[in-house]
């Protein structure tokens, strides 16, 4: 699943030629922007003049200019690491939410068919998905290897399911019978679950 091509992309090759002279490291708009090279937790995880502000590794100043280096197009911003996803325009959503690698990711799809084609988390760290309202993530939502948190609220509203197999911990909340498909919750044979949910009480290897 990706994300359409829009305002986003051109503001993020925007954003690097307005950057690209204090980040000659990062070449251009063709630079694979979701390394994770540039995270943070504290300032002596960064080097040179860069400083550590909001999870990032930017050379001061930059960061007003748009989003931090690393920082993928698709995420509405970038705090503390995570990929902030808001699918305010229902449009831009519809084909599916498409998470970067290398990064946490926190995706909200509220609205009918919002993100009606489903949400994949496959490649990211952890992650946290809530989809709310009749079929808002229909394509149903698939997680990575790190800690996974999916709400589905609304009829449909994950209609193909929850695939959290591969997860280390994950925790669902359906809030109806008709609000998620099948379930897939770690380790299989059911150890994982609880009521019907995927609960990471007394299951988690994370």
């Amino acid at each position: 699943m990706t994300r359409p091509a829009g305002t986003g992309v051109a503001r993020g090759c925007l954003g690097l030629i307005a950057v690209a002279l204090a980040l000659a490291s990062l070449g251009g708009c063709g630079v694979d922007r979701r390394s994770s090279v540039y995270r943070c937790d504290n300032q002596s995880d960064c080097s040179g003049e860069r400083v550590c502000q909001q999870g990032w590794c930017v050379v001061p100043g930059i960061i007003d200019a748009g989003l931090p280096p690393g920082c993928p197009d698709v995420c509405e911003a970038c705090v503390s690491g995570t990929c902030v996803i808001e699918c305010e325009d229902a449009q831009n959503c519809l084909a599916g939410i498409q998470c970067p690698p290398g990064l946490d990711c926190d995706v909200t799809c509220v609205g009918n068919q919002r993100c009606a084609g489903g949400v994949d988390c496959s490649q990211a760290d952890d992650c946290t998905v809530n989809c709310d309202g009749i079929g808002a993530c229909a394509g149903g939502v698939i997680c990575g290897a790190g800690e996974c948190n999916v709400e589905c609220g609304g009829l449909g509203a994950c209609a193909d399911g929850i695939d959290c197999s591969a997860s280390c911990a994950c925790d669902t909340d359906c809030e109806s019978d008709s609000g998620c498909g099948e379930l897939s919750c770690p380790g299989g044979g059911g150890q994982c679950e609880r009521n019907g949910e995927c609960s990471s009480a007394g299951c988690n290897s994370c």
